[in-house]
């Protein structure tokens, strides 16, 4: 099990989480005033921010290489804005053709600036073979088939596109375009429907000096070597799931490059299976705020949401379809984030076979250490960028089929058919490593969560209002439900205060990481309603996300030393309350 330095140093605004590591999938943020400053684009707090969660964050290696593409592009074709030699383009990276399809269908569909000077196109970057050393002793391997798609696009249309981009998690990643800007001999630059410009034309060599940011970046396993971690991930994870009266083989596991690349597939794969009448998906619960995104903004296809996840909720949904209403699927989480309720999965259940839709399951808090819900799902759906890896530092994404839900074989060829491998082979490799401790971080984790949930909640007589933990909760029912026999609670927990001067003191205070993410191997907080739904805090409060709620990823540091500090932050609550 991975150790945690509780002398790390976390504090400066805009600092990698985890430090000093260009990969970092967290961006310090360590006062609640540096929260509101990004989430607001404040000029002061942006400026320094060195990194950020991929999907909202466009890494420097990715913007780097989009820039040279860009440039070249706009200097092959004489595209500046007129009277000045600003950009006229931006572009997008992606490992595949289906994904930057997808982008262009989707800039085009809400282009409000495309001229023909500027037009919205797809640049095909040809990889000559490039012969790299490999992390494996005295190997050698030829990468000849890394694809890379670049989406060009009117500089207007920028903020449209990273809304696809952090929807979908479909874009490439920062280790993906740092092996493009070290390694690249040449690209090939050709449009989808080629100019006479582009044909055959050589871009400049890419190819420069780095210095190593890690001692990984220089190498790439080989094709071997790639297949097998990626056999090894499917493996790990079905592993953990309980045999059930069919055995569960890697084949019903299929991995990706971001948990939400992961739902994105799967999504396409459930409105492509649907019968009949279906065109609609329901969220049960305050999912994830991407989970509703991706299905309305970008898929287009219908979604209702019932966010407080009640009894009534479930009422209304039964009656309405006794009433023919028909539906895709209903996605819930396990237990949902940030409230970590619990939805119940039995009757949800009974539901799904009797009218025939798909049940989808999100276990990345849960995870299958602590509960087994396969038996009473479809299909579960992973972000292993979380607790899965812990490190902070790479992505990726999961659907793990029930082999016996009636849907499995069905499900199994639609997304066997369309998938395509866009796992970058170090990512996947990291991936490996980091996750062969998952379940003893899981267990420890949970501990120390389900301490600290009791240190708050002998507060709530001074300046805690509510502590939410799946133990304890009103739901806690439906969770024991599933519980395995060792099982724990899960490592995540919200916190509300009785003032809001009591949580920006909590949280100014808390001596431990501030950032976005989580199921971090060191503990890591955040004002998850202000980060998260910041442009829409009144819409979010309805379903119980109260502006001033402090969320907390608890680690794996020592135990003693986590409630030492856990006590001073509840000290300084206190004070601000008199």
């Amino acid at each position: 099990m991975g150790s945690i330095n509780s002398e790390l140093a976390f504090g400066e605004l805009g600092g990698t989480l985890p430090p000093n590591n260009i990969h970092a999938i967290s961006v310090s943020l360590p006062t609640w005033e540096a929260t509101i400053g990004w989430v607001s684009k404040d000029p002061a707090v942006v400026r320094r921010m060195q990194t950020g969660y991929p999907r909202f964050f466009i890494h420097r290696y990715i913007d780097e290489l989009a820039g040279k593409i860009a440039r070249r592009y706009q200097e092959d074709h004489n595209l500046y804005q007129p009277d000045s030699n600003s950009p006229a383009l931006h572009c997008m990276l992606f490992p595949s053709a289906y994904h930057s399809d997808k982008c262009e269908e989707f800039l085009k569909r809400n282009n409000i600036c495309e001229t023909q000077k500027n037009p919205i196109k797809t640049l095909n970057l040809g990889l000559a073979t490039i012969k790299t050393k490999n992390c494996f002793p005295s190997k050698q391997v030829d990468w000849a088939n890394l694809e890379l798609y670049a989406v060009i696009f009117p500089l207007g249309l920028l903020p449209i596109a990273k809304s696809f981009w952090q929807h979908t998690g479909f874009g490439i990643s920062s280790r993906y375009a740092h092996f493009y800007l070290k390694r690249v001999d040449g690209v090939l630059v050709r449009c989808s429907s080629p100019c006479e410009r582009c044909k055959a034309k050589k871009v400049e060599k890419l190819t420069r000096e780095h210095e190593l940011d890690q001692l990984t970046s220089n190498h790439l396993p080989s094709v071997v070597e790639d297949l097998r971690c990626k056999s090894i991930l499917g493996q790990r994870l079905a592993n953990l799931h309980p045999k059930s009266s069919k055995i569960m083989e890697s084949k019903d596991i299929f991995i990706y490059s971001t948990g939400m690349c992961a739902f994105t597939n799967l999504a396409n794969a459930s409105w492509e299976m649907r019968l009949g009448n279906s065109c609609e998906f329901v969220c049960y619960g305050f999912l994830y705020v991407d989970i509703f995104k991706v299905l309305e903004k970008v898929l287009g296809i219908k979604t209702t949401l019932y966010g407080h996840a009640s009894t009534s909720d479930l009422d209304d949904l039964e009656h309405s379809l006794r009433k023919n209403r028909h539906i895709i699927a209903v996605v819930v989480e396990i237990p949902q984030n940030p409230l970590l309720g619990s939805p119940d999965l039995c009757r949800l259940k009974r539901l799904a076979n009797e009218f025939n839709f798909l049940f989808i399951v999100d276990d990345t808090i849960g995870t299958p250490v602590n509960v087994n819900i396969l038996p009473q799902v479809d299909v579960i759906v992973t972000s292993l960028s979380k607790m899965f890896s812990g490190a902070c530092d790479v992505m990726g994404g999961a659907i793990t089929l029930n082999p016996d839900s009636p849907f499995a074989s069905r499900l199994r060829n639609t997304l066997s058919s369309n998938y395509i491998d866009t796992y970058f082979p170090l990512d996947a490799a990291i991936m490996e490593f980091n996750s062969r401790d998952f379940v003893e971080r899981v267990i420890k984790a949970s501990k120390n969560a389900e301490v600290i949930c009791d240190l708050l909640r002998f507060h709530e007589s001074t300046c805690v209002q509510t502590v939410y933990y799946p133990k304890g909760s009103p739901t806690q029912k439906f969770y024991d439900w599933y519980r395995k026999p060792d099982g724990g609670y899960g490592y995540l927990l919200s916190v509300i205060f009785k003032r809001p001067a009591q949580a920006i003191s909590f949280f100014d205070a808390l001596d431990v990481a501030k950032g976005p993410s989580l199921g971090t191997n060191f503990t890591l907080s955040c004002p998850y309603t202000l980060l998260a739904h910041y442009k829409e805090l009144e819409w979010a409060a309805k379903y119980g996300l109260q502006e001033n709620l402090v969320r907390i990823s608890v680690g794996l540091e020592d135990l003693e030393i986590l409630k030492s500090r856990v006590k001073a932050a509840l000290e300084a609550a206190e004070q601000a309350g008199t």
